[in-house]
């Protein structure tokens, strides 16, 4: 991002999938952190 966070997305497994990847990035982006992996959107992990 143009910010320096940087959000990992994994790979495109279908419109499902991306729909809930797209919830989870809007979630990350009201999260404290530089670095989030919402390539398993129920499992989000950041550092």
């Amino acid at each position: 991002m143009k910010d320096g966070r940087t959000v990992t997305w994994g790979a495109n497994n279908g419109d499902a999938d991306n729909a809930n990847k797209a919830r989870a990035f809007a979630s990350v982006l009201k999260m404290d952190g530089q670095n989030w992996n919402i390539s398993n959107p129920e499992l989000v992990t950041s550092s």
